[in-house]
This record gives C-alpha cells, sequence and structure tokens, in this order.
C-alpha cells in the first residue's frame, strides 16, 4: 500500500513561491518571442482601417461597406489581434494575424449587419520583422524544364 504523508504546515510558505515561480516559467515559455520596440514605437499607430462600397454588404444592410485593415508601416510586419464590436458590444471570438508591410488590404467583414454599426478595434499589436514567404515557382518554369 502506497501512502504519503501530508506535507508539513511548516513547508507550505516555502513551497508556494516555488510552485508560483515554475506556473509562471511554463505560462511564459508558451508566450511567442518577440523583441522590444525602440522606444517610443506603438504598434497600434500603423493601422489603418477603411470601409470600400461593397455589393454583398450593401445588401445585407443599407448603408453597408466592406471593412479592411493594412499595415502602413515601411518595413516591419504587425502581429494583431482584433475585437469585433457589434452595436456597441464587443463579441466572442477574435480576429487574429500578421499584416505584412505595404498596400496589402484584409478584409474584416461589413460595416453594417441588420442596420447596426459593426467595427473592429486593436486589442494587442506588435510589430516585428518581416520576410517575405518565398516565391513558387510558376507554371510556365515548370513547362519549360520539362522535355517532352
Amino acid at each position: 500500500m502506497n501512502v504519503r504523508a501530508p506535507v508539513p504546515c511548516s513547508l507550505l510558505p516555502l513551497l508556494v513561491p516555488l510552485m508560483l515561480g515554475v506556473m509562471l516559467a511554463s505560462a511564459q515559455a508558451e508566450e511567442p518571442a518577440y523583441e522590444p520596440l525602440p522606444e517610443g514605437l506603438e504598434a497600434a499607430a500603423y493601422f489603418e482601417f477603411g470601409a470600400a462600397p461593397d455589393n454583398r454588404c450593401m445588401l445585407l444592410s443599407p448603408g453597408g461597406k466592406l471593412a479592411w485593415v493594412r499595415n502602413r508601416h515601411p518595413s516591419l510586419a504587425l502581429r494583431f489581434r482584433l475585437i469585433r464590436m457589434y452595436a456597441g458590444a464587443p463579441q466572442p471570438g477574435r480576429v487574429m494575424g500578421v499584416l505584412p508591410p505595404g498596400p496589402e488590404l484584409v478584409k474584416l467583414g461589413c460595416s453594417r449587419v441588420a442596420e447596426r454599426e459593426q467595427r473592429w478595434d486593436v486589442e494587442r499589436a506588435t510589430l516585428e520583422p518581416w520576410e517575405p514567404p518565398p516565391a513558387e515557382p510558376s507554371a510556365d518554369a515548370d513547362a519549360a524544364n520539362t522535355s517532352p
């Protein structure tokens, strides 16, 4: 029979900080490692939100437009988490991703749904180095490399 003795009360003040330290270290290990931003650089300042006319959004609700976001930083990517606000209330779930630098737009959804306003607010954002993905070989290059 395997019976464990209870932990003496005198050891509890020593064990609690130890356990908290272990829990904190494991929680920090799960977070992605990002380099700190240069002093005074705010990642959220590089978001550009906008809306464009869109037939689907106009059919969904009169006056609705397609909401989008893009990164205005010239060389760094924006890792983000947005919260969707509908009729002034935060909604469950988050929009997460990485916006590369440049003019590329990320579509978010319609600005009006059931005649109520919808928007996305920045909940968290960090700037990080951007490396463009490797270019995929085109179908023309593959065809040129094959011999009949």
